[in-house]
């Protein structure tokens, strides 16, 4: 419905007691906010199976009651690495489109994380998640480290979709001076 804003926070961790975020929801007077207590993961069969520790975002969109919207206005994932096995999942077919997505990105271990994908050992695999969203329409424009609860190892970043024409002249640019992203 337009107008309508709904807080849905996803959660296995142990800190997030689920009396103690609807408590604290109540106290701000934020009614439309609800706390699920599954993580997610890569998008499999779309077969739910009700009690799951971890669905994938189709399956949580339908959970949520989502999957008839067009469209998500803001998506804010900090997943706690998970974010390298399923950023591909965020632009599936059958979800709505994500106009905004906010999602902290995690480095250390990174080889391990992306178990999943294999990339070539010159490019660093955070370059084809940001390739993929600027693909798919996406453009950064705000990143900031998050040092307040950690030790500066993952940062926060915000990206909003655009119209891909947006990204023709610089397509066209980094094509007359034969300009790789590699190169960039």
């Amino acid at each position: 419905a337009i107008g309508s804003c709904n807080i849905n926070s996803l959660s296995l961790a142990i800190f997030c007691d689920r009396g103690d975020f609807e408590e604290k929801m109540k106290l701000q007077n934020i009614s439309r906010a609800h706390f699920h207590r599954w993580g997610l993961d890569t998008q499999g069969e779309e077969n739910i199976q009700p009690g799951a520790e971890f669905y994938g975002l189709k399956d949580t969109v339908k959970l949520l009651g989502h999957d008839n919207l067009d469209v998500i206005d803001v998506f804010k994932i900090d997943c706690e690495k998970c974010e390298w096995r399923i950023y591909r999942d965020w632009l599936l077919s059958g979800l709505p489109s994500l106009q905004q997505i906010q999602v902290e990105i995690h480095s250390g271990n990174i080889g391990k994380m992306h178990q999943a994908e294999k990339h070539d050992h010159d490019i660093s695999p955070e370059i084809p998640f940001f390739e993929f969203l600027e693909e798919a329409g996406y453009v950064r424009f705000h990143k900031e480290p998050n040092i307040q609860y950690n030790d500066g190892s993952c940062e926060e970043y915000a990206f909003l979709k655009l119209d891909k024409e947006f990204f023709a002249a610089r397509k066209k640019m980094l094509a007359e001076r034969n300009i790789t992203r590699v190169d960039i």
